[in-house]
């Protein structure tokens, strides 16, 4: 990886590398400890991130859900 960076003309080192790696490792882990235990498969787990992103906080998400709710039992 450091050198393939090195050839572009990127200096990184070897334990920034690592460091990044390890870093990712640990999101895709909690990412699948949470879908195991929630029975719930990794695409809701990036729409429900995204919709946080989206309302901002989980009160206005729990909000928004909630009108969702009542909109739908009218429909």
């Amino acid at each position: 990886m450091v050198d393939a960076l090195a050839k572009k003309g990127i200096e990184i080192s070897a334990s920034y590398v690592a460091n990044i790696k390890a870093t990712h490792n640990i999101r895709q882990r909690a990412v699948r400890k949470v879908v195991t235990k929630g029975g719930i498969g990794i695409p809701e787990v990036k729409a429900a991130l995204a919709f946080l992103k989206v309302t901002g906080s989980v009160a206005k998400a729990t909000q928004a859900l909630a009108v969702a709710q009542k909109i739908r039992e009218i429909v």
